[in-house]
């Protein structure tokens, strides 16, 4: 499903290209508020997850006084009963969530980070740092998209079979490295485009991994909240990313630099950091019996 985003980056580019001197920016923006539309239209049919289903039939359970029934419902789909004192921001903050929930939102931070060097401002970083003509490099919008959505595919597959941390873990370690290699790799054209294909493989398909490892890593009781928690801190990340590449330059940092320091090194940090996630055995996890049940 995820690999949906960037062939509708593509659609919307190619949209815009065509609709823009006909219907001005105004009419490609109205395009795409109808876009919204359909959106939502289609978000309303879309059924809810067996997991909040069981939780919302257990607390029903409760309140209406068969304690028997709620607990066995909750033990048949795996469910931990809440007492009230174990929910919302102080559920994933408790001791037993509390390194996995901090480790899980750096993870966020660090990436977005990389996600804003080299993708936001990958044609700014491959002018700049390895002399790519700025032409050429608007051809990386069809290339970020192109191996996005090959990155999703390949890296989902990959999840549901060694696991979707380690996963995410080895796609952030060796992204990091490969940037790392292109920026101070030769300023050969076909290199460049070949190891930033490669960064943005490890950068973008690890997503498709880390949304369902959120997930699945969680209680099911906090499940929502843990989510959040760790994914508000991706827009932090942006923030700080483009912040530090701008401050960088200012001081005399050459781009190269300021693109290692404020992009592969905290998309390393970012697999190193997933180290003090919880490990979850995803063949226990087994979405269709979920569904089933």
């Amino acid at each position: 499903m995820q690999s949906g985003w960037p062939v509708g980056a593509l659609l919307a580019a190619g949209m815009t290209s065509l609709l823009l001197p006909i219907v001005g920016w105004r009419g490609s923006f109205f395009v795409a508020a109808c876009a919204s539309i359909i959106v939502i239209v289609m978000a309303v049919k879309l059924p809810e997850s067996p997991v909040f289903a069981a939780i919302k039939e257990v607390e029903r359970r409760r309140k209406s006084g068969d304690a028997e029934g709620a607990a066995k419902l909750a033990a048949e789909q795996d469910i931990e009963v809440n007492t009230g004192n174990n929910l919302g921001l102080k559920g994933v903050f408790s001791p037993e969530l509390r390194r996995h929930t901090i480790s899980l939102s750096l993870v966020w931070l660090f990436s977005w980070m990389a996600i804003q060097v080299f993708a936001v401002l990958g044609t700014t970083v491959l002018v700049e740092a390895k002399g790519v003509s700025f032409e050429n490099s608007l051809y990386v919008l069809i290339l970020a998209n192109a191996v996005g959505f090959v990155g999703y595919l390949s890296h989902g597959w990959m999840g549901d079979r060694i696991g979707r941390r380690n996963t995410v873990l080895v796609g952030f370690l060796l992204g990091g490295l490969a940037s790392i290699f292109m920026l101070l790799g030769p300023a050969n054209d076909s290199f460049i485009y070949m190891m930033y294909a490669v960064t943005l493989f490890f950068l973008l398909g690890p997503f498709a991994a880390i949304l369902f490892y959120m997930g699945e890593s969680f209680p099911a009781h906090v499940r929502g909240t843990g989510a959040n928690v760790a994914h508000v801190m991706a827009p932090v990340g942006a923030i700080i990313g483009s912040g530090l590449v701008s401050i960088l330059l200012t001081i005399g940092v050459s781009m190269i630099w300021a693109a290692i320091l404020a992009g592969s090194l905290p998309l390393v940090l970012s697999g190193v950091l997933m180290f003090g996630t919880r490990h979850v055995d995803h063949l226990e996890n087994d979405p269709i019996k979920e569904a089933m049940a």
